[in-house]
């Protein structure tokens, strides 16, 4: 049922672009009257492939986002080095900002990227975000 739905909400929302499109059409054939049918609809066409093209570019996720956050969990999920042994460590609480970043980044990589077995940084990542899930002081 749910796909049925998101089939129909798909059908409505090409059937309304139609009509945004139709209308341009209509609205630059009436508003320049010496304009053909055909350079009207190459100027509405064209528009129309740019408009669609920046569309799917914003709505896709590339590699680069997913190792952008990768690399924020990493960074700033990782253990600080503590040099001298006497001092103890510090547990970021988990209001923190970099505490924040991270689950933001670990919500992102959950939802776009795979985890695949092969990719050790993203095991890494993955790993940090279970931490970072269950509350957990990250460093």
């Amino acid at each position: 049922m749910d796909s049925v739905l998101s089939i129909l909400r798909l059908l409505v929302a090409l059937a309304v672009a139609g009509g945004i499109v139709y209308g341009l059409y209509r609205g630059l054939r009436w508003r320049f009257p010496r304009l053909g049918r055909f350079r009207a609809g190459l100027i509405v066409g064209l528009g129309t492939v740019v408009l669609v093209a920046i569309a799917i570019n914003l709505l896709t996720v590339s590699g680069s986002q997913c190792l952008a956050h990768e690399n924020t969990v990493l960074l700033r999920g990782e253990r600080v080095i503590n040099l001298r042994q006497t001092e103890e460590r510090i547990n970021w609480p988990v209001t923190d900002a970099r505490y924040l970043k991270v689950l933001e980044s670990c919500e992102f990589l959950v939802e776009h990227c795979p985890v695949t077995a092969s990719n050790e940084t993203r095991v890494a990542a993955e790993s940090i975000c279970r931490k970072a899930f269950a509350g957990q002081p990250l460093n």
